[in-house]
Parts: C-alpha cells; sequence; structure tokens
C-alpha cells in the first residue's frame, strides 16, 4: 500500500505537472515564462579606476590651448636688445659711436622703447626743449625710429633765437649695416647754423653681436 500510495502520489503530481490547471503546473508556467522573458547579458568588463582618474585630469581642449599659449607667452614675450657701432664723417671729421635699440617690453603696456647713444637715453626734457623717440620699428630686415626735438626760444651773444624744432628718421638695414638719415630743421638756432630744410646722411654701421640688455 505504501508503495501504491507512494506510486499514486507520483503519478498525480505528474499528471498535476502535465496539466495547466494544476498547482505544479501553475508555477511550472510561472517559470518557463520567466526564462523565456531573460534576457542573456554580456560581461562587459569595467573601466580600470586608473583611466577613470585619468579622463577626469585631461583637461579640454580649450583650456590647453590657453594654458600652452599662456606658457609660450611668458618664454617669448621680452624686450629685444639690438646695438650697431657705426661711424660718422664729414669730410675728414670721423666719429664712432655705439647706438642702442631696446624694444619695448610686451609683457608692460606701459612700457616704451628706447635709444642709447654711447650709453646716453636720446629721450631727454628740460627748460631749454625737449627730444623724443617715438615709432621704433624692429624687424628681421631692418630697424628705424623717430627723433622729434623741440627747442625753446634762446639768446646767444646776445641774439634771439625763436623756437625750432628737428624731426630725423633713421633706419639702418640689418643685412648691409647701412645707416640713412632723413632730417628736417625747421626754424631755431639750428637753422642759422646749420640750415633750413630736409637732408639726408648715410652712415656705415656693424651689428653688435649678444649686446648687453
Amino acid at each position: 500500500m505504501l508503495k501504491f500510495e507512494g506510486l499514486d502520489l507520483f503519478s498525480a503530481a505528474v499528471s498535476a505537472s502535465a496539466s495547466p490547471s494544476g498547482e505544479i503546473g501553475r508555477h511550472s508556467r510561472f517559470k518557463i515564462c520567466r526564462l523565456k522573458k531573460v534576457v542573456p547579458v554580456r560581461f562587459r568588463p569595467r573601466a580600470p579606476p586608473f583611466d577613470m582618474s585619468l579622463q577626469k585630469r585631461i583637461p579640454p581642449l580649450a583650456l590647453q590651448m590657453s594654458l600652452i599659449g599662456l606658457v609660450l607667452g611668458f618664454g617669448i614675450a621680452k624686450a629685444e636688445t639690438i646695438a650697431f657701432t657705426c661711424v660718422r664723417s664729414n669730410g675728414a671729421y670721423s666719429e664712432e659711436y655705439e647706438l642702442k635699440i631696446v624694444s619695448a617690453n610686451p609683457k608692460n603696456p606701459k612700457d616704451k622703447a628706447k635709444v642709447f647713444l654711447d650709453g646716453r637715453d636720446l629721450d631727454q626734457h628740460d627748460a631749454q626743449g625737449y627730444q623724443e623717440i617715438k615709432n621704433v620699428q624692429i624687424t628681421k630686415s631692418a630697424v628705424s625710429f623717430m627723433t622729434d626735438t623741440f627747442f625753446e626760444p634762446e639768446i646767444l651773444d646776445g641774439v634771439k633765437y625763436a623756437s625750432g624744432t628737428v624731426v630725423a628718421i633713421t633706419s639702418i638695414q640689418r643685412d648691409t649695416g647701412q645707416l640713412k638719415k632723413v632730417e628736417t630743421v625747421t626754424g631755431g638756432i639750428l637753422a642759422k647754423t646749420l640750415g633750413e630744410g630736409t637732408k639726408v646722411y648715410t652712415e656705415q654701421c656693424q651689428a653688435v653681436l649678444n649686446p648687453a640688455p
């Protein structure tokens, strides 16, 4: 009887499993349905923590370019110094002098280009007038600048002279060292001694290697 009852229970369980209305059948259908709806997920390895932190540490491209430009600007932007040894001749008279041109410092908007003659700053101001250097240009082929000079009225040896101006444009070719000066004198004592009008002078210069700033 025990075996029969066991077989009977087994057959009942099988019939219940096969029958859609049986308790075991309902659970079987639920499980099968769940298995059919499961979508296999492939294994995707996570990025190593090092890569993630590296990505966070890399700045955007625009920021990188700004930083590079800033570094290059501090490394390159500086005042340029060019010097020449020149010879001025007038008949039997000759004179050698050093002419130094220092460009304005790009880092300082208020800085001004300077020109020195034998170490003396050509920008001068006093009670008798002023002399000012303007329009300093430095290129690979030439260097040029303008000298603007003004003389107050003066009395010399009992002779009264009116105010006067001297405007000179000096250019030097860097490959040949030829200096050209176009000078215009208007009024003043220099108009009496040198003559009023425009004159052109030429001199020969030689570049100084590695001049001191």
